[in-house]
């Protein structure tokens, strides 16, 4: 006989209870992520203290002697207690658990018992429950009965108490106070009552209730939420906030403020009636009449403005018959004070139909005191209706803190035209396929590395190769459209040209790249590139067979047609992803579009439009547009793919309310997605950001580590350390857009991005998705392609809709107007009102107008309503502009001013130019010339990420001028801070800074000449110079006031400069007046030849002047006349020598003609010469004797190159 002791039962009792908690354990893995399936829950056991005991001592958890024999490792063991647990949690609705193949996939209801750490017999207890109407005696009853509050019992000596507290509780106790659940109930209503309790016991029991009370209540919120039950889920809302403030929802909202407002006044609000609409309307004195408390009105009114309300205001665009899109306004309408309200305050937006008690769409808008202070907040989302239309929905929105703090606004059915249901699919016809030689020419069939084209190529193909009519082809991505276009570019004969335009640069050089291999080198047509970081010139353009742009570059060049002869020599625009019209972007192609359209109609030559897009939803409005025929048009079904794609939409991660998190647990998914569906062949994984392809790259590799196979999808080179991904590649999603990389599997990880101008994470647009998905299965590879996205919970029906129906195309022109109108305005086309109505006319923005006119906000279509609509836009849009200065408007004429041509030329906003016109000054600083370009609506997108105030907070203490440290969030600050860096040649804190600051170099170029040009007008000089000086220092990197013009020599040192200054050497030009010899003395041997190397890169100008005089009649004029020379000839470039600014840049000079005496400009020329310039510059008629009047000649790109020349001396 053996004496166990009592620590063998203390020991059994304990791992007794980790087996009773299994369930929740295991739930909360998987909700986690880390185990997704039997065999990882195994291992995950394995780990457990349980697990341990088990094997050293198995009789004592009821495992048989034989059992131990046949399966010494315990796994059958493991894998039963796994399986029963995990088939519990799917009968619970948990997670679901497919036996088959032993996965584990979460669902929201384990995520929620996760993450509020509610126990799994509570959730059988409110699955059994909860019901989608209940009253609050029932809901509190409910709670009563979780399984978090069993430990409380029944004492005797608690029931006279018992009973005497439940006569003062308001709600019905279910089972009375002589049951379990009865005092559980009880002791809740107490707590929110703020009760007082005399038995120690009952004190004791009602702290252990309320410290599991707000998770509890949160829980349920949470569940009733995403089941869509909108009456529960404001129910279950109200009772959250009452557990967190103890106060009952039907007390008056004031006692809120129960430490300020004296407990007397507050009561006798309740006893009159008088809610928070009644207080809002009645003056202060009638409130302390109503109180009878005189100075009570004025403190309840005080409270009154501290009490958190919003005012919402709702635009609804129809999309479909079955989507509308919401434009939500949401503006704070109270006094912002920490002490109530923090440093953020939270609220639901829910939109419901409350005839079917149903939540069609919910998210937590997050309020910061910034921004309550700043502009109404906008939130834009989509939500679905269904036949029959309800009467109407309604937008709520509820604090998650504050009780009775909620907005409505409702949308009403009555007089909403929904568009016409209608798509027409091109059937996929079963043809032979077509061999190349169809083309029946041989030069043609080289071009192409097939001998057959696919499905879709052969059905279009007679219309491309054997027509010039107009197609408008919409397949889904990887269907081959490009090829297509090809054959309509083979009609194409010279002198006529082809523009080809493709909405981001990415794509135009991949065209570059694949065009130049085959179309340059076999056909020998002449090629050039327009966009951002290149700009051809004249001679180019006009020599050239094929353009390639995109939509800004041809939009800026196109809008002075009248003056440019190759902008009327297109003969074939083929628009790529022009299913793009919609997007951010859209305006400028659609502006293009009509522009070419009225171009043809004008020169009555025929331009040839070929439309390429993936499937549309209203592809014969846009056909119609494109002056497509019915035999051009092309709109296969998203289906029709020549790889068939497989996807799978998985909702991955709590739908909580922060994004990294949520990132992080898409890793195993991702990871698992890649094992099985594509473990051998090449994948990719979009995600959000730079940031985020390195911390999935590094996560990735670790499963792959953890795993059996640790070399899985990794080559790393033995002697090397760094370990590379190299079947996978995680990119960012422009990355879908420009290289076409051939992979089996696409990831798409999460579908939304940070949007600084919102400053929130907003979705990618559905078109994104598509060309994200479009990548997987590439025809030349694969049989088949698959696609996994993993997306955010509440967004899975949205998608599951719209990635297999074909998205329908809306303008976005309207938002966009104002520096469409002006550019037209300035090139002459649009001379008065009817004009710019006529110019409207062209546009797509029209055609849908009339098709869907709710969506921008019409409700008739007859010619009236529509003629009046028009003319409404065009005069606000005039008077916009007016009132900035671009144009002046008499009677129905416009003109354009000085400003408007500047936008128009310099490719600016009219916000812009009007905004340089009211803070530049005849004497305007470089500080304030900095301040002004940085405050440029180029700028408004610039991206201010997540918490990178705090590396614009660090900056600004290196940087020379202040800025405002109460907007460090603000997209122009940082600008300013990386302008200055730029300058001081500060280390930027992270490389995303890098790449903002080449971005925002490169926008800054135009805007300063667009400064110079305003400033010149206006016969600044001094103005001008300093703007000048601020391009020179854009261009070097370099103070021109603080830091000395040799530091453009990268070789440059201080003990240099400062030797080199005490011979009177301050810049370059007099660097290169000394011989090599004088140099080489000056300097140590090591660094003279560098110096003398470097040198080269700069160019010695000298110019020469000479007057001469024209007597034309009554009229003397005098002109200056101008030679200009590069005198060091073996220089035979003449780019700038600019190694800090991002982009090769060509040297210009301009030819300022002022009066220094005056500070007064006269003439300014902008000149760019390779060895020899002769110009001439006509001199002021009023100026007789020349007095002070000076020719500067000044660089665009070097510090320290100022020539003076008085006009004074020559005369």
């Amino acid at each position: 006989m053996s004496f166990k002791g009592p620590n063998a039962s203390i020991r059994f009792v304990k791992h007794n209870v980790f087996i009773n908690s299994l369930k929740d354990n295991l739930n909360a893995e998987v909700a986690l992520g880390t185990v997704t399936n039997v065999k990882e829950a195994c291992a995950w056991l394995g780990y457990t203290y349980l697990f341990i005991r088990m094997k050293m001592n198995p009789l004592a958890y009821g495992i048989g002697w034989d059992e131990v024999v046949a399966d010494p490792s315990l796994s059958l063991k493991q894998r039963a207690l796994v399986s029963d647990a995990a088939r519990a949690l799917d009968k619970a609705k948990m997670m679901r658990f497919d036996e088959k193949s032993g996965n584990f996939y979460c669902t929201e209801l384990g995520r929620i018992a996760s993450h509020f750490y509610i126990q799994y017999s509570s959730v059988e207890t409110y699955n059994e429950m909860l019901r989608r109407h209940m009253n609050e005696s029932e809901v509190i009853d409910m709670v009563a009965h979780s399984s978090e509050f069993e430990n409380i019992v029944l004492r005797d000596e608690e029931q006279n108490e018992l009973e005497t507290l439940a006569r003062s509780c308001p709600l019905e106790i279910k089972g009375g106070p002589s049951n379990k659940h009865g005092k559980v109930s009880i002791l809740i209503q107490l707590y929110i009552s703020r009760g007082s309790i005399d038995a120690f016991s009952l004190v004791s029991d009602a702290a252990y209730i309320s410290s599991s009370l707000a998770r509890i209540m949160r829980a349920l919120f949470e569940i009733c939420l995403r089941r869509g039950w909108s009456e529960m889920t404001s129910l279950m809302l109200d009772y959250c906030k009452a557990v967190d403030r103890q106060i009952w929802p039907h007390q008056h909202p004031l006692r809120q403020f129960d430490k300020e407002i004296p407990s007397e006044v507050l009561r006798k609000l309740e006893e009159r009636g008088a809610d928070l609409d009644r207080l809002y309307e009645i003056p202060e004195k009638e409130i302390g009449a109503l109180i009878r408390y005189a100075p009570g009105g004025k403190l309840v009114k005080q409270y009154l403005g501290y009490f958190p309300t919003v005012q919402l205001f709702a635009r609804v665009s129809p999309i479909t018959r079955t989507v509308l899109k919401v434009d939500l306004t949401i503006k704070p309408d109270f006094v912002w004070k920490d002490r109530f309200h923090g440093t953020a305050q939270r609220w639901w937006i829910l939109v419901e139909d409350s005839e079917n008690d149903h939540i069609y769409h919910s998210e937590l808008f997050t309020l910061t005191k910034k921004m309550a202070k700043g502009e109404p907040q906008k939130l834009s989302f989509t939500i679905p209706i269904f036949e029959p239309h309800p009467p109407q929905y309604f937008i709520r929105a509820i604090s998650d803190s504050w009780l009775h703090s909620d907005a409505f606004y409702t949308i009403s059915f009555q007089n909403l035209a929904l568009p016409e249901a209608y798509t027409t699919h091109t059937e996929l016809l079963d043809l032979k396929p077509l061999p190349v030689t169809a083309l029946r020419n041989g030069t043609y069939e080289a071009l192409f590395k097939f001998t057959h084209f696919n499905p879709i190529q052969t059905q279009a193909f007679h219309v491309l190769y054997h027509t010039d009519q107009n197609v408008l082809l919409g397949a889904p991505t990887g269907s081959g459209k490009t090829i297509s276009a090809e054959l309509a570019i083979d009609l194409v004969v010279a002198p006529m040209q082809v523009i080809y335009i493709a909405p981001l640069k990415a794509i135009v050089r991949e065209r570059m790249n694949d065009w130049r291999k085959r179309l340059v080198s076999q056909l020998g047509k002449k090629m050039v590139e327009m966009t951002g970081d290149y700009t051809p010139d004249f001679e180019a353009l006009l020599a050239a067979d094929i353009i390639i742009s995109t939509p800004e570059k041809w939009d800026g060049i196109s809008r002075n047609w009248h003056t440019r002869g190759y902008v009327k020599k297109v003969g074939l625009m083929i628009l790529d992803e022009i299913h793009l019209l919609g997007a951010d972007r859209g305006p400028i192609l659609e502006v293009i579009i009509s522009r070419m359209r009225y171009i043809s109609s004008q020169t009555e030559r025929s331009v040839r439009f070929v439309g390429l897009s993936t499937a549309l939803a209203n592809a014969h409005d846009l056909a119609d547009w494109l002056g497509v025929q019915e035999n051009g048009l092309f709109n296969f079904k998203p289906s029709v793919r020549p790889v068939p794609l497989e996807v799978h939409i998985q909702a991955s991660g709590y739908p909580g309310k922060y994004y990294c998190p949520r990132m992080n647990s898409m890793n195993k998914p991702s990871y698992a997605a890649i094992c099985t569906h594509s473990p051998t062949k090449p994948v990719l994984i979009f995600v959000s950001s730079r940031r985020q392809t390195r911390l999935t790259a590094l996560d990735l590799i670790q499963f792959a580590a953890s795993d059996e196979h640790p070399r899985q999808f990794l080559s790393i080179a033995e002697d090397a350390l760094q370990m590379i991904l190299s079947q996978v590649l995680v990119c960012t999603s422009t990355l879908a857009w420009g290289v076409n990389l051939p992979a089996h599997l696409v990831i798409i990880k999460g579908t939304e991005y940070f949007d600084a101008k919102a400053k929130r994470y907003v979705d990618f647009p559905i078109t994104d998705i598509l060309q994200m998905m479009g990548r997987a299965g590439r025809p030349q590879y694969d049989q088949h392609g698959k696609a996994v996205i993993l997306v955010h919970e509440p967004k899975k029906s949205f998608y599951k809709k719209f990635l297999y129906e074909p998205f329908p195309v809306e303008s976005s022109l309207k938002e966009q107007l104002h520096d469409h109108i002006n550019a037209e305005i300035v090139s002459g086309t649009i001379g008065h009102k009817e004009d710019a109505v006529h110019y409207l006319t062209w546009t797509y923005l029209f055609r849908r107008l009339v098709v869907n006119p709710a969506y921008y906000g019409l409700e008739e279509t007859d010619p009236g309503t529509l003629s009046s609509y028009l003319s409404s836009l065009v005069l606000s849009t005039f008077e916009d502009l007016e009132d900035s200065g671009c144009i002046k408007i008499d009677e129905d004429r416009v003109e354009p001013m000085i400003l408007g041509s500047i936008a128009s030329q310099y490719y600016l906003k009219y916000t812009t130019v009007s905004m340089f016109a009211s803070n530049i000054e005849a004497d305007t600083s470089l500080e304030v010339f900095l301040h002004i370009l940085s405050g440029a609506s180029e700028y408004d997108e610039l991206p201010v990420r997540h918490n990178e105030e705090n590396h614009n907070a660090d900056l600004s203490n290196k940087v020379h001028y202040k800025v405002d440290n109460n907007l460090l969030d603000d997209p122009h600050v940082k600008a300013n801070l990386l302008f200055q860096a730029h300058f001081s040649r500060v280390e930027l804190p992270v490389t995303d800074y890098v790449t903002d600051l080449k971005s925002v170099l490169d926008q800054s170029i135009r805007i300063i000449q667009a400064m110079i040009d305003l400033c010149a007008n206006s016969g600044w000089l001094s103005s001008t110079i300093t703007c000048m000086h601020l391009l020179q220092m854009v261009m070097q990197g370099l103070w021109f006031d603080k830091d000395s013009p040799l530091r453009m020599l990268p070789c440059m040192t201080d003990d240099l400069i400062t030797m080199l200054s005490q011979r009177g050497i301050l810049n370059v030009l007099q660097l290169l007046d000394l011989p090599l010899t004088t140099l080489q003395t000056l300097t140590r041997s090591s660094i003279s030849s560098r110096l003398h190397e470097e040198l080269q890169h700069f160019p010695r100008i000298q110019a020469r002047l000479r007057i001469q005089r024209k007597n034309a009649g009554d009229d003397h004029k005098v002109s200056l006349n101008i030679r200009l020379e590069k005198t060091n000839r073996r220089r035979k470039s003449s780019k700038a020598f600019t190694p800090r600014f991002p982009k090769v840049k060509d040297e210009a000079w301009w030819l300022v003609l002022g009066n220094t005496t005056i500070a007064k400009l006269h003439a300014l020329k902008r000149v760019s010469f390779t060895d020899v310039l002769v110009t001439h510059m006509d001199l002021p008629s009023s100026e007789n004797d020349f007095r002070g009047m000076k020719l500067i000649v000044v660089s665009d790109c070097y510090l320290g190159y100022e020539l003076e020349y008085s006009i004074e001396e020559l005369v």
